[in-house]
């Protein structure tokens, strides 16, 4: 019951206005001890934080050691809904892999987000086919610089491959320094959702893996991203 209680609260605090995603750390007992809500820049934090203590009591559930509410930024790289999503997705996985926070609540997000902030923009996505080729373009960049990556290739189901590799080319054209090694791409299904993941190797082994769900949006723009995911440490790193 106790892990029930878990997951209808963290449901339901993924539902309050602004709340982009959420962990809860339990006790060994598996009752809720903390939570690390993660917000949109803006929203009312103090109000989502009493919002979840309300939630807490109101479930019958053991008082809370700490809430913790993070902001992540919605200028820059966090504009889309999809880059916010994401963003919300690896701030759940570090902070499971991070644990309990033993400080006070903090308006800031995880410092690993920061490197999310330096993905380039993605301003234009071209697949074209022939009866056995494929060819890509991938436009990265922002107002101030932009750079088109190219690739083509034996024809393929969304022509996953020359679309990572494009945007790698593109990548590559923003930072002569680094050398990347597409190992490959594919589409998946995992609990209902459709993604892209893309294996991509930076100057030395070992692989990165970056991922991104379709969404229901276009299978080439999800390809992009997942790639950009794989290298977006790396460019961080060099910018």
């Amino acid at each position: 019951m106790a892990d029930m209680g878990v997951m209808a609260l963290e449901t339901a605090i993924k539902e309050i206005q602004g709340v982009l995603g959420c962990v809860i750390l339990t006790h060994p007992d598996g009752t809720p001890a903390e939570v690390q809500a993660f917000i949109r820049a803006g929203s009312e934090r103090s109000q989502i934080e009493q919002t979840i203590l309300d939630q807490v009591s109101g479930g019958g559930l053991a008082p809370l050691r700490q809430v913790h509410v993070f902001e992540l930024d919605a200028e820059s790289g966090f504009g889309d809904r999809e880059s916010l999503n994401r963003a919300a997705e690896l701030a759940e996985q570090e902070a499971r892999a991070r644990g309990p926070i033993s400080t006070g609540v903090s308006a800031q997000a995880p410092a690993d987000l920061e490197a999310l902030r330096h993905r380039p923009p993605l301003k234009k996505v071209v697949l074209t086919s022939s009866s056995w080729q494929s060819e890509a373009q991938v436009a990265l960049g922002d107002e101030t610089k932009e750079v088109v990556g190219e690739a083509s290739g034996e024809k393929a189901p969304h022509g996953l491959r020359v679309l990572a590799q494009a945007t790698l080319d593109a990548c590559a054209r923003l930072n002569d320094e680094l050398e990347f090694d597409l190992k490959g791409a594919s589409l998946v299904e995992s609990l209902g959702r459709e993604a892209v993941l893309v294996l991509v190797e930076v100057n030395e082994p070992p692989e990165t893996l970056g991922a991104a769900l379709v969404r229901g949006g276009p299978v080439s723009e999800a390809a992009v991203r997942a790639t950009l995911d794989a290298v977006n440490r790396r460019l961080a790193q060099d910018a």
